[in-house]
């Protein structure tokens, strides 16, 4: 007899969860990604994707500093 969730390696660890606990996951993150969204607009900058090398040689922290990246420590 197989372990209950040990068929699907994605599923491992999800029969240990309760409803409540998804429920509330998901409804965090109805609040949450509207948030994301907002402050990824409100940025002063776009990162450049294509043309990263010059920040290569650049503190982390001024680069925060340009682009209005902002930490939340816990």
């Amino acid at each position: 007899m197989k372990e209950k969730g040990r068929s699907n390696p994605l599923c491992v660890g999800f029969s240990q969860r309760r409803w409540r606990d998804i429920v509330v996951t998901s409804l965090r993150s109805v609040v949450l990604l509207p948030l994301v969204f907002w402050r990824c607009f409100r940025m002063p900058r776009r990162w450049p994707w294509s043309e990263f090398d010059t920040y290569l040689d650049v503190p982390l922290a001024e680069i925060r500093r340009e682009y209005g990246i902002r930490i939340r420590v816990p």
